[in-house]
């Protein structure tokens, strides 16, 4: 286990508690609102995040599985992902990939709330038995952001979890 990791993954946690306390309450009908055409109802926000973490951390065990090589990671890396910081502030939206595109119809609060618990504990398990030896190494390759660390990954999971985060608040409230 890795310090630094497990305390982002720490944070990581934190924001999904939080996120789930705030939905506790929220209707079916309310989950799968939309409020327009272009925004995404809660539900398609939180399907999006599963899929997103999902996704990553099947990128990196396939990663880690099948390439033999793990290089360094770069000081632009390390650019890109403190400049998401920035990038997730400016009110514009971005076109999420389409592997990570939610579907438009109806999802189960309950079912959906509890997949992304069962995927929390299964990257709690990666967290805490990744090998050292990857530590600073590439292991996953963002489609934006290029190739990154452990540590850079989650550090731009959370990023991407609060600003969603944000969108929810505000569904929920309205």
């Amino acid at each position: 286990m890795l310090r630094k990791s497990s305390k982002l993954f720490g944070l990581l946690k934190n924001e999904k508690n939080e996120i789930d306390a705030m939905l506790f309450y929220v209707s079916a009908e309310k989950f799968n609102r939309k409020t327009s055409d272009t925004q995404w109802s809660i539900a398609q926000i939180v399907e999006h995040i599963y899929l997103a973490e999902s996704q990553t951390l099947a990128a990196i065990l396939w990663r880690m599985k099948n390439k033999n090589t793990f290089l360094g990671v770069s000081a632009l890396a390390y650019f890109k992902v403190y400049y998401t910081e920035l990038m997730f502030k400016l009110p514009f939206k971005m076109k999420s990939p389409p592997i990570v595109f939610p579907q438009n119809e109806y999802l189960e609060k309950t079912a959906l709330m509890q997949k992304w618990a069962d995927l929390r504990s299964e990257w709690s398990n990666f967290i805490y038995t990744f090998p050292s030896k990857f530590n600073g190494r590439v292991v996953y390759k963002h489609p934006i952001l290029g190739y990154l660390s452990l540590n850079l990954t989650l550090i731009f999971m959370y990023r991407h979890l609060l600003r969603h985060k944000l969108q929810l608040k505000n569904l929920v409230s309205s």
